[in-house]
């Protein structure tokens, strides 16, 4: 039911109390088995099933024939960085099939593994991001409470931190017309 006086306010209530109920439902299920290793989750047309356990996750991980993780990779990186469809496609070709490892998912996860495992390498890039980040706030504080539009300084700030940190002085994603690609 749309209430075209109200600009959509009555779908939108709607929504946002079904939401709501359907969140506390979830957290109230979550509460109630937090004491279990792995328990599921009955969501509408799926179930979700959550490890609490850390001994748990590599084994849950290795079963890979069992356990899709790339459906949830691909959409959370949809969601991230907010790609086309055409960059949806691309990114989803083949998350199933029998040419996932050969598939952008596929290549992408082992080739970041090693870089974002435990170590050096990973301590390297998070030292970078934080002086990207700390050098924002800096240059924030010296322009003296001005307003800023938060979620467009924060997605900027991230990019950038991230992208230093991998690419390093030679980030060509410092271009502003390829950081508005990735919006």
């Amino acid at each position: 039911m749309r209430d075209a006086q109200n600009g959509g306010l009555v779908d939108s209530l709607i929504a946002r109390c079904v939401n709501q109920h359907f969140a506390y439902l979830l957290a109230e299920d979550r509460d109630e088995h937090a004491d279990l290793p792995i328990f599921t989750l009955r969501m509408p047309g799926s179930r979700v099933y959550v490890v609490t356990s850390t001994s748990l996750v590599p084994v849950v991980q290795r079963q890979t024939r069992a356990i899709a993780f790339a459906p949830i990779e691909a959409l959370a990186a949809a969601n991230v960085m907010g790609l086309t469809a055409a960059g949806n496609e691309i990114l989803s070709a083949d998350m199933l099939g029998p040419n996932f490892p050969g598939s952008y998912l596929g290549t992408f996860v082992k080739a970041i593994h090693p870089a974002m495992s435990p170590g050096a390498g990973l301590d390297a890039i998070n030292r970078a991001s934080v002086q990207v980040i700390s050098a924002s706030f800096d240059r924030l504080a010296a322009q003296n409470g001005a307003k800023v539009d938060f979620f467009h300084w924060l997605r900027h700030e991230i990019f950038m931190a991230t992208t230093d940190a991998a690419y390093g002085p030679g980030n060509i994603f410092r271009d502003p017309a390829l950081e508005d690609a990735w919006q």
